[in-house]
């Protein structure tokens, strides 16, 4: 964030100083602060600002933003803050995959997750929501896995097939998906070791409708130099690129 420089003594409308200017002390009965403009249309301020009307912002907010009231997205707009997280029970559930399984770890920590295969190919169901404004945009997938087993070598390779099914009341639930088309992705990522957090990230380009109920396929494929135990999916994020 750039702020206004203002030379020692303003005489020219280029530059605008008012009560002390910004970050002033307080002198005498003048208090604290005021507002500094310079000819590049830089503004600082230390006080409120009351805005009637539009606020168009080209830059970056340099520190946080506070609303008292509510935060609306205007028309053509998108919030790219926008994310959801699935997992077992919660937008994931097992297919032909081993069922939702809870593992001990040391002390008192759980871990849930859900277990595929290493040497046969088994997959799971997902569903999530679009947001309601969502502007076809590439969407990033981070697929949460690890593995029970130590000393072993290969990869986890996790893919995603998907479409929107619905986006409405009435909608056909029962569409045909060709190949090419709705949400498709694969990450393939390296083991590193027994219950070690794996974090494969991976994008895809996805031409759904605003709102659209996505439901699809997530496969852990064996394809591909495969680690010979069980991946185990903790948890798949999705959100704007």
């Amino acid at each position: 964030m750039t702020l206004p420089t203002l030379p020692s003594s303003i005489n020219s409308r280029e530059y605008l100083r008012i009560g002390g200017g910004y970050g002033s002390p307080a002198t005498g009965s003048s208090p604290a602060g005021g507002l500094d403009v310079d000819h590049a249309g830089n503004l600082a301020a230390d006080g409120d600002a009351t805005i009637g009307g539009d606020l168009s912002l080209g830059g970056v907010v340099g520190s946080d933003l506070h609303f008292a009231g509510d935060l609306r997205q205007g028309s053509g707009g998108c919030d790219k803050t926008w994310f959801t997280v699935l997992h077992p029970g919660a937008g994931i559930e097992p297919g032909t995959s081993g069922p939702t399984t809870v593992y001990n770890l040391n002390a008192h920590q759980k871990l849930i997750a859900i277990p595929f295969d290493g040497t046969t190919q088994e997959n799971a169901a997902l569903t999530f929501a679009l947001p309601p404004d969502y502007d076809g945009s590439t969407l990033a997938i981070t697929f949460f896995w690890t593995c029970a087993q130590s000393g072993l070598s290969g990869d986890g390779f996790w893919k995603i097939y998907g479409a929107v099914d619905a986006a409405g009341d009435g909608d056909n639930l029962n569409q045909t998906v060709g190949v090419g088309t709705g949400l498709r992705c694969q990450s393939l990522d390296t083991y590193q070791g027994q219950w070690l957090l794996h974090v494969a990230e991976t994008s895809c380009a996805f031409g759904g409708v605003q709102g659209g109920i996505v439901g699809g396929t997530l496969a852990r494929s064996v394809e591909v130099d495969p680690i010979s135990a069980d991946a185990l999916l903790i948890a798949i994020r999705i959100a704007y690129q």
